[in-house]
């Protein structure tokens, strides 16, 4: 599964997301690394989703979404 298509309101865990090199830490710097536990909150009329990793809550666009794996926390 991935960010896209994952259900809201679950824990999940993030695997590594299949995007350049340079996109990738920009999402580590955000906290979306692999390993990270996060909630997809609820998603947005575009088609995005908003991400809640600890205190924070991060947007993130559709593009990005399909390319980031899941995994529910079991």
């Amino acid at each position: 599964m991935t960010l896209a298509s994952a259900p809201c309101n679950v824990p999940l865990i993030l695997g590594r997301a299949a995007l350049p090199a340079p996109r990738r830490l920009r999402l580590a710097e955000l906290g979306l690394r692999p390993g990270a536990t996060v909630t997809v909150l609820r998603r947005t009329a575009g088609g995005g989703r908003i991400v809640g990793i600890g205190d924070a809550r991060v947007a993130i666009g559709q593009g990005v979404l399909t390319a980031v794996p899941a995994t529910p926390v079991q």
